[in-house]
């Protein structure tokens, strides 16, 4: 922190920067965001485009000052402006940033056409994420005309990387028989490399397959045993918001304890 502090003190903006992370994240000193918004203030106003970012989502988040979404529209447009430029250079992160920001409309009017462009140039290093946003993309029509069996084709690439959401994008296609011949076996097994990852859909998805027998042999207790852990997960992000309210009303609580599976078809 010291070294950082001289650094920062004598206009580095690399320095500031890190300073502010050290003072967000509470590293080497007590957290204290306000210090931390002053200090990437000092960094974003030398035109740091990952300073600029952080003191968006400060303002959004109310870290360190009054929520102000005024205040975060215009560091996002500042943002964005210092994206493109690192983007353009062929900085990798940079133009990650950017499609979302068009995808999102962060800072910027929303704007499929350029997200899809600046998706392509990140895909072409084979980021996943990038890869499933394309396949998302192509799917839904936005940005290109729909295309199924594109999408197909970028889910693919994404899921061979591992993506738990291609992952299981690839078994709806496969149950729904978009640009594949339906086909309930292939469905399960992608639904089931999304859901041994994590994905609550999939696994939501391989506990009413089994419980149907659709691809796989009938079998009520894996059906219970993967509803169960949806649920679960369910259960926590629900628990999670619930803790961000002052007083749920009956509607929230009825939502919170109503957990059994609907079919899930996007």
């Amino acid at each position: 922190m010291e070294w950082y502090l001289k650094a920062a003190e004598q206009g580095d903006a690399d320095a500031q920067n890190n300073v502010g992370f050290m003072y967000r994240h509470g590293k080497g000193v007590s957290g204290a965001y306000q210090k931390a918004m002053e200090w990437s203030l000092k960094a974003a106003e030398q035109g740091d485009a990952d300073a600029q970012c952080i003191i968006g989502g400060m303002y959004q988040c109310r870290k360190g000052v009054p929520q102000d979404h005024q205040k975060a529209l215009e560091w996002y447009v500042k943002a964005l402006r210092w994206y493109l430029k690192a983007a353009e250079q062929g900085h990798a992160n940079a133009q990650s940033t950017t499609a979302v920001m068009y995808h999102a409309g962060k800072g910027v009017p929303q704007d499929y056409e350029k997200a899809m462009e600046w998706y392509l140039k990140v895909a072409e290093k084979e980021d996943a994420d990038a890869q499933f946003n394309i396949g998302l993309m192509y799917q839904t029509g936005k940005g290109v005309s729909q295309d199924f069996q594109k999408a197909m084709e970028w889910y693919m690439k994404a899921a061979n990387q591992g993506n738990a959401n291609a992952q299981f994008n690839i078994g709806l296609m496969y149950h729904a028989g978009k640009s594949v011949p339906l086909d309930f076996r292939k469905a399960i097994v992608w639904y089931l490399m999304a859901a041994d990852q994590g994905h609550t859909d999939a696994q939501r998805n391989v506990g009413l397959m089994y419980h149907d027998g659709m691809g796989v042999p009938k079998d009520t207790q894996r059906a219970m045993e993967w509803l169960r852990k949806a649920a679960d997960a369910d259960t926590i992000r629900n628990l999670e918001k619930m803790s961000q309210m002052s007083k749920p009303s009956k509607d929230q609580m009825s939502q919170f304890i109503d957990w059994t599976g609907k079919w899930t078809s996007s």
